[in-house]
Formats: structure tokens, sequence, C-alpha cells
């Protein structure tokens, strides 16, 4: 058996998780094994994992197996819904798709364009970042001339700010 595999209709997607070293490899490596066989990408989609039982036939009968006898196999697996984007191949869409989450992708599945606002979300969450940690320098900086000098001038500020006062302009 593969590391990766499709169901017969090609709505599904499987592999083992230790074969894989993120929900994202295992992504990828599904597209990247879809474009092999069919020459298109994939939508892979509510990616999961669980234990699961493998059989190459179905068990049928008995209702207790000894495992080595059953043919049976127990692994932890990947599995995702997949949609082929074949069904997208349309002329007028210059040969990429949009998907549900704003990301172009072309027809192999690799991506052209990801989403305005995750960009900004980032840009947004390190600016704000950079501004909690430049406030808390200049507080430690007003700390301390507090503790040394017991109060704190305009000169203070503005010095510790890089501005200039309205008195010098």
């Amino acid at each position: 058996m593969e590391n990766l595999w499709f169901n017969e209709d090609d709505d599904r997607v499987s592999g083992y998780k230790a074969c894989f070293e993120s929900k994202e490899d295992f992504i990828k490596a599904a597209n990247d094994l879809h474009v092999e066989q069919t020459g298109y990408g994939c939508i892979v989609d509510e990616v999961e994992y669980n234990v699961c039982l493998i059989t190459e036939d179905t068990l049928k009968g008995e209702s207790i197996y000894l495992l080595e006898e059953s043919g049976a196999e127990i692994a932890t697996l990947y599995y995702a819904d997949c949609e082929s984007l074949e069904s997208y191949d349309l002329k007028d869409c210059n040969g990429t798709v949009r998907l549900n989450d704003g990301t172009v992708v072309n027809l192999k599945g690799e991506i052209i364009e990801t989403p305005k606002h995750e960009k900004e979300d980032i840009q947004e969450e390190l600016k704000e970042e950079l501004l909690k940690e430049y406030a808390e320098d200049i507080y430690q900086e007003f700390m301390q001339i507090d503790r040394f000098e017991g109060k704190i001038t305009l000169k203070d500020v503005t010095d510790i700010l890089q501005i200039e006062s309205e008195e010098k302009q």
C-alpha cells in the first residue's frame, strides 16, 4: 500500500500520518499525487486524522479476529475531502480558480495569490506587537526618570519621544 491514496471516486484522500510532517505537507502531497495521476490539482478540505483499521478485503463472518490473521492493519491516517480542479478548467478563468477562502490557484493546485486580508492581518499583528514593545520601552524610561529625579518634565517627555516641543518651534 502507498503512503497516500485516493478512493475510487477520487473525492476522498487518505495517507499515513507518520509519513507527513504536518497537515500542510499532507495537503501538498495529495495535490502533487493528484496532478501526477490526472494532470490537475485538487482542493483538499476538512483534513482530519484518527486511528483507523485498514483491510485489503472486507472482513466477514466472525466478529473477533486475531489482528495478525485478519490481514488488517491499524494505523493513524490523515483523511480529507478532495475535489479535482479538472471541473474548473474553463477558458474564461485564465486557468485559475478562486477558492472559498479567496486563495487563487492554477489548475495544478499551485498557489498564485493569497487573500489580501491574511497579509494585512499579519502586518497589523506585527504593528501591534512593535507598538506594544515601544510603549513598554518608553514606560521603562519614564519610570527610571521618576525614580532618579522624582518628577518628569516636558523636556524629559520630548527627549524620550524624540519630538520637538512647541516652545522651540
